[in-house]
């Protein structure tokens, strides 16, 4: 097969993959359950470099296995694992909307209907290349019949709540600064980031000015007499170094924490309005057109990447915190010997 054709096949085979996966469940990516509750289930902005510590997980590094590294807990990167695959399959979900812009006709959900049985299932996983090939250019015909008709107009209601989704993602995806919207909380994350920064420079500049003052004392190495700085003061001085890095984390955390609650208090009441929307049309099941069905759904993504973005911010504020309480653990337990 030429290049050219086996990119035609992989794509018509993804096509047909996305068309499978969403009508064989009754479109399963559009998701049909309360938001603000995936809210609930993302964990507290730790309170100090000690509390992210128990929220990750210490394991070796790869190709170093003598040096680690902090990852999110299994727990963690569960939860956060499930929310992104409820915003993949509503993107998926998308794009067989997209295929089948106009009202759906007898034809298509005749072909929904037998993609949802179960023995035509097992029958098309076990059809030829060629036989998969040609049934997906069939499907493709079939869910993108009429593609460009906006027939079936919909009711006053479902029209509305189409409208007040539009407005509840235009101020989700704006730009505004107040201190409940997530642009003014990333302005205070920015700014966390950079005082940490700032402050390891200081303490590396007073590290290193107080590394000079520590006496020399004579010790052995391979039989020669050589003199090198006193380990139990050397140890002393990296672990208070380490303990003004930490105390500063916690201070930053702790200013951050009010800036993060208050953002989390209005994305929750943004999340339970979208949630009595969609509720008062039944979620999906009432819309007749499926170009405002797919406007629907992409306002609906995104009020639930909101709350993934609070993960993704989250999970870098644990692991950034928790490298420090790991450092400190790894120098407290170092033999006061391995120090010069």
């Amino acid at each position: 097969m030429k290049p050219s054709s086996s990119r035609t096949a992989a794509a018509l085979w993804l096509w047909l993959f996305c068309f499978s996966s969403a009508f064989a469940q009754q479109q399963p990516g559009l998701y049909s359950k309360p938001a603000s509750p995936l809210l609930k289930e993302l964990p507290a902005l730790p309170a100090s470099s000690a509390a992210a510590y128990s929220l990750a997980t210490a394991t070796a590094t790869a190709g170093e296995p003598h040096q680690q590294k902090m990852v999110p807990s299994e727990s963690f990167a569960t939860r956060k694992k499930s929310l992104e695959r409820i915003i993949e399959e509503m993107q998926a979900s998308s794009l067989v909307l997209s295929a089948s812009a106009g009202s759906t006709t007898a034809e298509q959900e005749q072909l929904m209907k037998q993609l949802q049985d179960p023995a035509f299932q097992k029958k098309l996983e076990a059809m030829s290349q060629q036989e998969q090939m040609a049934f997906a250019m069939k499907m493709q015909q079939v869910m993108t019949a009429g593609g460009g008709q906006l027939n079936g107009a919909e009711e006053e209601d479902v029209s509305e709540v189409l409208n007040t989704m539009g407005d509840i993602s235009f101020q989700l995806n704006g730009t505004q600064l107040e201190p409940s919207s997530y642009s003014g909380l990333q302005q205070k994350i920015a700014a966390l980031y950079q005082n940490v920064r700032q402050h390891n420079t200081q303490v590396w500049e007073w590290e290193q000015a107080e590394y000079k003052k520590i006496p020399l004392v004579a010790s052995h190495l391979r039989q020669q007499v050589v003199s090198n700085k006193e380990p139990k003061l050397v140890k002393e001085l990296r672990l208070a170094a380490q303990a003004k890095r930490i105390a500063h984390m916690d201070q930053q955390l702790k200013a951050l924490a009010p800036h993060w609650n208050a953002h989390l208090a209005y994305l929750q009441q943004t999340l339970t309005t979208v949630d009595q929307q969609l509720a008062g049309i039944n979620y999906y099941s009432r819309f007749k057109n499926n170009v405002f069905k797919n406007q629907l759904a992409a306002y609906h993504v995104t009020s639930l990447q909101q709350i993934q973005y609070l993960w993704e911010d989250l999970e870098k504020i644990i692991l950034e915190s928790a490298e420090l309480q790991l450092a400190l653990n790894k120098l407290e337990k170092t033999p006061v010997e391995s120090f010069d």
